[in-house]
């Protein structure tokens, strides 16, 4: 009887306790996760490249003729201007050969006028019958021979000026020179070697190739990529980042595109002249060139991040009426930086989870929280690659209209 008692009230107390558990239970809240709202703003086309930069001019520096180096006025690396004198090699030499073919165009001269005399008296005197046809015909010749030494010295008189003006060797342009390669004291000539570099900086080319898809796709007309007077403007914008990914300030313009593709790359060799002010770009230095389309296409943006691929294809978590998960598959475009074209799928406010994917699925009730930075975020057009530029060229998201 004992027994009975204690376990009807064991099953008392048990009941009891099991009560008490389902009056205090709590029920669990649904997850939290971060939306971000389908965003009506701009892509733009473009494409990366890879180029390399170039002086607009390059040119080697050469005596043209033989003697010492006297003097050298230019420190190594500075900058000159056009016309300033940068090496001098000796001049006694030909200054005493100017000399001397001055005098021998002198001796010609007086040679001639004394032929000129002769021949005029002798054509006189052949027309009154008072000498002889031959008198006639060697004054003639006399005369022709001297004109022809006065023209033999008046070049060769030329050709010692020319030596002369040689020994000064001036900078053919405003640039930057390079390093000396003799000192002064050296003997230099025409067979000697370069005596310095100077390079023309501003503007700079930058040299790079262009896929026969990217014509066709970014709207390059050939008449664009030639420079004309008067040619209409180009529908590209031309931006250069630096291997840091620095984005230089200034926009360039092709100044160059090669008559023929490449048959073995398929690519376009094309020239693009940027201001150079600063002489920030250096001839040599790798960069990347950025060709944009000016003109802007409008499209219903969301990070990339909301996007998820499984076998039937990319799709995006909707959070729907009363919280209420729904999953949606979407067609995707252009990417712009963090920002992705939606080319169906979604309309304009819908909210697609960012983070958090990994707490919910289809149906499941969340807790969203809007992602407010979105709003502000930048889109950066970017090519084929899919990689994204800085956030200096961004297209802000256009603002929704108001209902």
């Amino acid at each position: 009887m004992g027994r009975r008692v204690s376990f009807w009230a064991s099953m008392c107390l048990l009941a009891v306790l099991v009560g008490c558990e389902k009056k205090h239970a709590v029920t669990a809240p649904p997850p939290s996760v971060t939306v971000a709202p389908v965003t009506n703003g701009y892509v733009v086309d473009s494409s990366e490249l890879i180029g390399q930069a170039k002086a607009d001019e390059d040119v080697d520096l050469v005596a043209r003729v033989q003697g010492f180096l006297r003097k050298r006025n230019f420190v190594e690396g500075s900058l000159v201007k056009k016309g300033e004198l940068l090496f001098e090699i000796e001049k006694d030499q030909y200054q005493a050969d100017v000399k001397s073919a001055n005098a021998a165009l002198e001796k010609a001269q007086a040679k001639m006028m004394n032929a000129v005399i002769e021949y005029d008296r002798q054509a006189k005197l052949l027309k009154e019958n008072a000498t002889a046809k031959r008198n006639y015909d060697d004054a003639l010749a006399n005369k022709m021979e001297a004109e022809a030494g006065v023209m033999d010295a008046q070049g060769q008189l030329d050709l010692a000026n020319l030596n002369l003006s040689y020994t000064d060797v001036l900078c053919p342009f405003d640039g930057r020179v390079g390093l000396a390669t003799y000192s002064v004291g050296n003997v230099v000539g025409p067979t000697s070697k370069t005596l310095a570099n100077v390079v023309k900086l501003d503007p700079i080319r930058v040299v790079f190739n262009v896929s026969e898809v990217d014509i066709l796709r970014l709207n390059i007309r050939r008449e664009e990529m030639n420079v004309k007077p008067g040619s209409p403007p180009s529908d590209v914008i031309l931006k250069l980042i630096f291997q840091d990914g620095t984005v230089y300030s200034h926009h360039g313009k092709i100044g160059y595109s090669s008559n023929k593709i490449n048959a073995s790359t398929g690519t376009l060799m094309v020239e693009a002249l940027f201001p150079n002010q600063e002489f920030i770009i250096v001839p040599g230095m790798y960069v990347k060139i950025v060709i944009e389309d000016k003109n802007k296409t409008p499209a219903l943006l969301i990070p990339q991040s909301a996007v998820m691929e499984n076998l039937a294809g990319k799709y995006v978590l909707v959070v729907g009426k009363d919280n209420v998960v729904e999953m949606r598959s979407v067609k995707t475009g252009l990417k712009a930086g963090p920002c992705i074209q939606v080319a169906e799928g979604l309309q304009e406010g819908e909210l697609v989870i960012i983070d958090g994917l990994q707490k919910v699925r289809k149906g499941s009730k969340v807790s969203p929280l809007l992602d407010k930075n979105f709003s502000q975020s930048v889109s950066v057009p970017v090519g084929n690659n899919g990689k994204a530029k800085t956030a200096s060229d961004a297209a802000v998201p256009a603002a929704p209209e108001k209902k």
